[in-house]
């Protein structure tokens, strides 16, 4: 009896000791997969204490993703400001200014409310001065205006602060003391002396007025700060960069010299690994200078500041590691520079192809430039030291960077979405969750129940079934494959295509044919032809001589070659290829035929373009009322229009879209004309998601706008109805993304046209824009390729109106007989040829692949 009594409590023991686990692992199980929203008390604390973590390790884009990922957390906290503040400097980190400017004039426009909820509590912490509170906060945002160079809103925000200064010097004295011996969140200061702080961004400012003179009081001030023993050796360093770099700027080297001996004076006097943060500008004056020993030192020891501040993927170490290829190219080890640079442009590929998926387009950006470092000191160890090996890696390099830059995930939810399948848009949308998803999964540290390997796999699986089902997903999607090989594979053996390029003042072009390595083909220096290409139009397009000097070796090379394709950089993105002039009345476009390619990989959908494969339509846009104060002229060329001007009725652009229009009707094809005051932005905007094969623009154009803009995609557009009263009256504020009339760049690479096959912009020099010679050209060209477009037909320079009309017209007619863009456009220039024989009449329009 005993025993039987003995096991049943036992057994119940047992039960109860099961029932308990079980109810652990259940909720164990809960806690791991709950919303974090819903653990709101213990949550807070433990994501700031893991974002305070993340942050310390420089591991900026994980602190962003935990944030983001918690949504509002910090919203109406007593941390909001503080935390917010440091968040915005994660943003500026990984590159994304748009949102590191938001956060911070969020910042800004809570101060009234932090100080109104907070500012009389008995807490010490945030017992301050209402004054050196927006002190501190304006010059923390002019400090972030300054680094982006973004000197309108710099020049704003030091007003700002100099103004409470002004208003409370003692009080901000005593506060900003307090502020750097704790080194609490708004303590990024060099020194402790807000007087001192603010007589030098007096000095930086006033260098945008009077350079002479900011150069002079700069001299002054550095020779007050050398005297003086309360001046940390750091900042000292930092008074003399900024000499030194306004020296070098205004040909003062002679200057620059001493100054240089000075602040390495100043750097033997640094006995903290954080005081080092100006020692790699200090490293690039000596070697500029040639004291290369002394480089080298100053380079190492900055090497360590930065590997124990900041990440491997921060700007300042990807300039700082090709700091160290220099130091190779003087000691003559090409072998081993060449085999570095490979590793590290490869490197560099793989870790922004990663990356790509989570990135704004402002970050997109940012890491374009970050591979600009590498891809210009390619570029130019491949000009000093020439080899098949250097001659692919550039070629690669220009193919990755494009695509970066043309790549765009709001243009591949276009493409989802007008695949009109809900249960793949379904899918693209769970992706973006995972993807962030697993993001939390990684960073948050968790052990039990992690589900990385579940989400990645999701991941995986969506990715490969959105690539056999959309193809621009597929194509945008392999970015960090894309290289010579791949193009290689889409050339017959009459074809070629070449690389066109514009670097640091040289010229040369990167051929590849259907078979071997990329060639390197040397064409000059662009300082002997700078002064030919300032000549009219019509005498750059008659010199069989220019035509020598900037293709000439590459007609020799491409001997044999039927079809060219080319892919311009830097200068030649304002040139005509097919127009320049070989004598004997022949032009380049007579001997082959071009085209022309704004990424090396669009090659394998360069297709034939024809009418018959049009599905839906065509839009046309011409005629248009430009608003009170424009003027109808009995001829007017179509031309770039500066700030001020008036906007001139085109006669014949009514004329050109009603008669292509009566084309598409005799050939049953749907089209829609706005013409007039209903032509308009707003208009031209609703069409985004229509279906249109083709859409039509006869207007003027516009790049290179005088308005100051930090977003060169907004100095480029097209003029619609009404735009006359702001564009002429410079008294009215201009808002970029307003209907105004004025479309520009960055609000067309919003649109989706992703069903558009062609784009023809009958506007003059709307294949212009900024231009350099690593990112091509930020402008329409490039918005409409963001935008989805296929194919653009635009111009070069201003055209004549009767011409246009004549020429589009004729482009049309071949498009209804059956022939491609490319053929209908040889065609139609050939016939005007016969009655304008000057390239200045029919050599401005190209197509863009």
């Amino acid at each position: 009896m005993n025993i039987y009594y003995f096991f049943c409590f036992y057994r119940l023991l047992a039960s109860i000791i099961i029932g308990l686990a079980f109810s652990i692992l259940l909720f164990l199980i809960v806690m791991d997969l709950m919303i974090p929203s819903q653990l709101s008390s213990i949550d807070y604390k433990t994501t700031l204490k893991l974002f305070d973590q993340l942050q310390q390790a420089n591991r900026h884009q994980d602190a962003i993703n935990l944030m983001e990922y918690k949504g509002k957390i910090l919203d109406d906290s007593p941390e909001e400001i503080v935390y917010k503040s440091r968040l915005a400097d994660s943003y500026y980190h990984v590159g994304d200014y748009s949102k590191a400017e938001k956060m911070y004039l969020d910042i800004w426009n809570l101060l009234p409310k932090f100080i109104k909820e907070y500012g009389d509590s008995e807490d010490a912490d945030v017992q301050f001065s209402k004054q050196a509170l927006y002190y501190a906060t304006a010059r923390i945002i002019y400090l972030f205006y300054e680094k982006i160079g973004d000197v309108n809103n710099q020049l704003k925000f030091y007003h700002i602060y100099k103004k409470y200064y002004d208003g409370a010097q003692q009080e901000i004295d005593r506060f900003v003391a307090k502020a750097y011996n704790e080194k609490e969140w708004f303590s990024t200061l060099d020194i402790a002396i807000p007087k001192e702080l603010i007589q030098y961004d007096s000095i930086v400012v006033s260098y945008y007025q009077n350079k002479e003179l900011a150069i002079r009081s700069m001299g002054k001030y550095v020779d007050k700060t050398l005297g003086n023993q309360q001046y940390p050796p750091r900042y000292k360093v930092k008074c003399l960069n900024q000499l030194i770099k306004w020296d070098f700027e205004n040909g003062k080297e002679i200057d620059a010299y001493p100054r240089i001996l000075q602040a390495v004076d100043q750097v033997k006097q640094m006995n903290v690994l954080a005081e080092c943060e100006e020692l790699g500008d200090l490293s690039d004056y000596c070697f500029r200078i040639h004291d290369l020993s002394l480089s080298k030192v100053l380079f190492k020891k900055y090497q360590r500041f930065l590997d124990r501040y900041h990440d491997k993927n921060d700007y300042e170490y990807i300039v700082n590691y090709v700091r160290g290829f220099r130091f190779q190219e003087v000691e003559g080890d090409w072998d081993g520079l060449i085999s570095d640079l490979q590793l590290y442009c490869e490197g560099m590929k793989k870790q922004i192809a990663l990356n790509i998926p989570s990135m704004t387009e402002e970050q997109r950006e940012h890491f374009a430039q970050q591979f600009d470092v590498a891809y210009n000191y390619a570029f130019h160890v491949l000009q000093k030291h020439p080899t098949p090996e250097l001659a692919n890696l550039c070629f690669d390099n220009i193919t990755f960077k494009t695509g970066l830059l043309l790549r765009s995930n709001l243009s591949i939810r276009h493409s989802i979405e007008n695949m009109g399948d809900p249960e793949i848009l379904k899918k693209y949308n769970e992706l973006g969750d995972l993807r962030k998803n697993l993001s939390y999964q990684e960073i948050s540290g968790k052990k039990l129940f992690n589900q990385r390997d579940e989400i990645q796999k999701k991941i995986d699986d969506i990715e490969k079934e959105l690539a056999l089902k959309c193809t621009d997903f597929k194509t945008k999607n392999e970015l960090e494959n894309q290289d010579y090989h791949q193009v290689q594979k889409s050339l017959d053996s009459g074809e070629a295509l070449v690389n066109l390029v514009e670097n640091e003042g040289q010229l040369f072009a990167l051929m590849l044919k259907h078979k071997g390595d990329v060639s390197y083909i040397p064409m000059g220096k662009l300082a002997d032809i700078q002064s030919q290409l300032q000549r009219p139009i019509f005498e750059i397009y008659h010199d069989p001589g220019l035509t020598q000097k900037l293709l000439g070796k590459v007609l020799d090379a491409a001997a044999g070659i039927h079809t060219l394709y080319y892919v311009p950089k830097g200068i030649y993105n304002q040139i005509a290829v097919g127009a320049l002039y070989m004598g004997n009345n022949k032009y380049v476009c007579d001997t082959r035929q071009l085209k022309l390619l704004a990424n090396p990989m669009d090659i394998k959908t360069a297709k034939p373009f024809n009418l018959s494969a049009i599905s839906h339509g065509a839009t046309l846009w011409g005629g248009i009322d430009y608003g009170p104060g424009s003027v109808t002229l009995p001829a007017v060329k179509r031309q770039a229009i500066k700030r001020g001007e008036t906007l001139s009725n085109l006669p014949y652009a009514y004329n050109e879209v009603m008669d292509i229009s009566a084309l598409f009707r005799a050939k049953n094809v749907r089209n829609r004309v706005y013409t007039g005051k209903y032509a308009t932005e707003a208009a031209f905007k609703s069409r985004s998601k229509m279906k249109n094969s083709i859409i039509h623009i006869s207007t003027h154009g516009f790049f290179k706008d005088n308005a100051p803009n930090k977003n060169p995609m907004l100095e480029s557009g097209l003029f619609f109805a009404g735009a006359n009263r702001y564009w002429c009256n410079d008294t009215l504020q201009l808002s970029p993304y307003a209907d105004d009339g004025i479309l520009r760049s960055a609000e067309i690479a919003t649109l989706n046209l992703a069903d558009c096959s062609l784009v023809v912009l009958s506007a003059c020099e709307t294949g212009l824009g900024y231009s350099n010679s690593s990112e091509g050209v930020y402008g329409l060209q490039r918005a409409f390729k963001l935008a989805g477009a296929k194919q653009i037909l635009m111009s070069l320079w201003a055209v004549d109106d009767r011409a246009t009309d004549m020429l589009m017209t004729g482009f049309y007619q071949g498009l209804l007989r059956g022939e491609d863009a490319d053929e209908a456009l040889q065609k139609s220039k050939a016939h005007l040829r016969k009655m304008y024989p000057s390239p200045e009449d029919w050599g401005a329009f190209v197509l863009l692949h």
